[in-house]
């Protein structure tokens, strides 16, 4: 229903985030759910997929539309217990932080400088 000011109350009340969408350039609920420590379950299709640690962070389905295997996901993470997969999503969270972006950037710019000495 559009953009949410108070999504946080919504996270801490959540076990999972699932997000099967059939296209989503980069999908920020999947960073923002992992950042509260939620497991998430998206399609492949959703371009945030590349940060989910298939088993630790949370899953990845082939197609959106597979409600089997969505469902089949969700079980998994019931059997493990949401909260195991509470600090390796936060920490695969964290590696999208801005300024981790910009240190990488940084070093990337450094390296090529230094090719060209």
């Amino acid at each position: 229903q559009g953009f949410a000011k108070e999504i946080i109350r919504f996270y801490l009340m959540a076990d999972v985030l699932v997000l099967p969408s059939l296209y989503e350039p980069f999908g920020y609920p999947v960073l923002e759910a992992m950042a509260m420590g939620l497991p998430v379950i998206a399609s492949r299709n959703v371009g945030a997929a590349e940060i989910i640690v298939e088993g630790e962070t949370g899953f990845i389905v082939d197609d959106p539309k597979d409600t089997k295997a969505l469902a089949s996901k969700i079980d998994l993470i019931i059997e493990k217990g949401p909260r195991t997969f509470r600090e390796a999503a936060r920490k695969a969270a964290r590696t999208q932080l801005w300024q981790s972006k910009i240190a990488e950037i940084i070093c990337i710019y450094k390296s090529i400088l230094k090719e060209k000495r």
